[in-house]
């Protein structure tokens, strides 16, 4: 599916240790044991209409019944074009299952509360309360204001 690389690119650690980070309290939070509050809002939160995962099991069936948990995904190949011949056609979808949805919710809204603190506010594609639009105004302010200063009599 891909080519093999002889050695991979390491994180640079001076960079990630002068970025932000988060508070110990708020890492801490991060990593404490899922409640049982969370999964029931997290259940509760995914719609019933939606496709039942590879399993076969819709959210309705979870909110009505107990089901062990299983942490596993099934992924299937979309050809992106007729008759395809190369794998880079493809596009791979994963098939989750419902107890798979469900942590992802808990960390997702677990993360919503805190990531505000290293995502700097300029920011603001995928971030709660935040619009690109603010970044085209501040742009544009910040042109009105060079035109102003450099180009005007």
């Amino acid at each position: 599916m891909g080519s093999c690389a002889d050695n991979l690119q390491g994180v640079d650690l001076i960079v990630i240790r002068s970025g932000p980070t988060l508070k110990p309290a708020t890492g801490r939070a991060l990593i404490m044991s899922v409640t049982l509050l969370e999964i029931d809002q997290a259940m509760f939160s995914i719609d019933g209409d939606k496709a039942p995962g590879f399993d076969g099991f819709n959210a309705v069936f979870f909110k009505s019944q107990l089901y062990p948990q299983v942490n596993i995904a099934s992924i299937t190949l979309i050809p992106e074009i007729s008759n395809p011949t190369y794998a880079s056609v493809f596009r791979p979808i994963a098939c989750c299952t419902i107890v798979y949805k469900i942590i992802v919710k808990i960390l997702t809204h677990r993360m919503q509360d805190v990531i505000g603190e290293v995502i700097n506010t300029a920011q603001p594609s995928f971030m709660p309360k935040r619009h690109i639009a603010e970044n085209i105004l501040l742009a544009t302010d910040l042109i009105k204001g060079y035109i102003r200063k450099n180009i005007s009599p």
